[in-house]
């Protein structure tokens, strides 16, 4: 697995480890970070945000509610019927470059603020 993402399995195995009202992991005695909690928020549909494009995210002032996600997975859905590898999804005027496979936006950026216009390593777009 790739160390720059958490997977929904590892997010489910936390919480199920972890008492509700509790920030403790009754296994190790051990605090859950802060940060954790904010990954939690950022995963939904199997939709995983790296760490890289979670830094971009906050950095470009780009936040996804859950309906976001639903709809950026959906174009994830369209993009893999295709046979698309690595798509562009621009959706309200933002950019996401995911891979389809897992399901992982790899980066997000503002489409105005797009230095180059110019996006390379991709095989699809998705137009939301």
């Amino acid at each position: 697995m790739n160390n720059n993402r958490v997977s929904n399995n590892a997010i489910l195995d936390r919480i199920n480890k972890t008492a509700s009202t509790s920030k403790v992991n009754r296994q190790s005695n051990q605090t859950i970070p802060a940060s954790f909690d904010k990954i939690l928020q950022s995963k939904t549909d199997n939709v995983t945000i790296s760490k890289h494009a979670e830094k971009r995210l906050e950095m470009r002032n780009i936040s996804l509610s859950k309906a976001n996600l639903e709809k950026i997975s959906s174009a994830i859905d369209k993009a893999d019927q295709k046979g698309v590898k690595d798509a562009l999804i621009i959706f309200k005027n933002n950019a996401f470059i995911t891979n389809v496979k897992s399901k992982t936006i790899i980066t997000a950026a503002n489409v105005d603020d797009l230095e180059t216009k110019v996006i390379t390593n991709i095989d699809g777009v998705v137009l939301v």
